[in-house]
C-alpha cells in the first residue's frame, strides 16, 4: 500500500490516504473535511506500508 497526500482546493485541508496503486488510479477521492472532489495530489516521496517487519 502506498501513502498519498492531497490538498483540497476548496477548504485547503491537506490529508493523507493509504491505498493500492490500482485503487489510486480509479478512485474518486473526496476531501474528508468538506466532502469536495476538487483535490490536488501533492508531491512526496513514495512510502510503502507492509505487514512485514524489515
Amino acid at each position: 500500500m502506498g501513502e498519498y497526500e492531497f490538498e483540497c482546493r476548496v477548504c485547503k485541508k491537506i490529508f493523507t490516504l493509504f491505498m493500492r496503486v490500482g485503487e489510486r488510479a480509479k478512485a474518486s477521492i473526496r476531501c474528508p473535511g468538506c466532502g469536495g472532489e476538487d483535490v490536488e495530489p501533492l508531491m512526496q516521496a513514495f512510502v510503502a506500508r507492509t505487514a512485514r517487519k524489515s
